[in-house]
């Protein structure tokens, strides 16, 4: 199973308590923030985006959200303060943005509190390959990724791009070779079982 962002918290929880329908995972990007060192802080600032979301809009919680991940919506790169800053007060008639209202308001919170449980996974012998995009390496769901790796004692691959490069025709080919090679990896472990 390959799952991506809200999607590798759906393998991690499939592997915890289903462990019979995943033959292996590759978890790229789970919001699993809780697993952090720093996961107070973190959860804090998101709880911030979360209350913003309500009193002043989602769209504008959105921006501060993207600030915070770092995730580059801004013509391929990250926003910075100063543009979310000037972005934010007309927040509300950026286009584009419809998935926002539910996201910021019903999504986000639940998918960054969820804490795998890890010692489950590993007990169940479900093999797991996590991974981050080199660009958010540094970022918190690309050291939530490495959290999840270290934690579980299982293999960490770095993939191009950011957190949703997936989609990003400029590295799709190096984004399916990674892509491959963790499948193979998790196989390979998988064999071995």
């Amino acid at each position: 199973m390959f799952g991506s962002s809200a999607g590798a918290e759906v393998g991690l929880e499939l592997a915890t308590n289903h462990p019979e329908v995943v033959a292996g995972l590759v978890a790229h990007e789970p919001p699993v923030v809780r697993v952090l060192p720093d996961a107070d802080t973190v959860q804090t600032e998101i709880a911030e985006i979360y209350r913003t979301a309500w009193a002043e809009g989602s769209k504008a919680a959105f921006f501060d959200f993207l600030l915070l991940t770092q995730l580059p919506f801004n013509a391929g790169k990250p926003f910075s303060a100063e543009e979310v800053a000037a972005i934010r007060p007309g927040a509300d008639q950026v286009p584009g943005l419809d998935f926002v209202e539910f996201y910021m308001k019903h999504q986000m919170l639940s998918l960054t509190d969820y804490a795998p449980a890890l010692d489950r996974i590993r007990a169940n012998g479900v093999p797991v390959v996590a991974a981050a995009g080199q660009l958010s390496l540094e970022l918190p769901l690309g050291r939530a990724a490495r959290a999840v790796a270290e934690g579980l004692g299982a293999p960490f691959a770095v993939f191009p791009g950011h957190h949703g490069s997936y989609s990003d025709p400029s590295v799709t080919d190096d984004w399916i070779a990674s892509l491959r090679g963790a499948l193979a990896t998790v196989s390979a472990v998988e064999a071995t079982r």
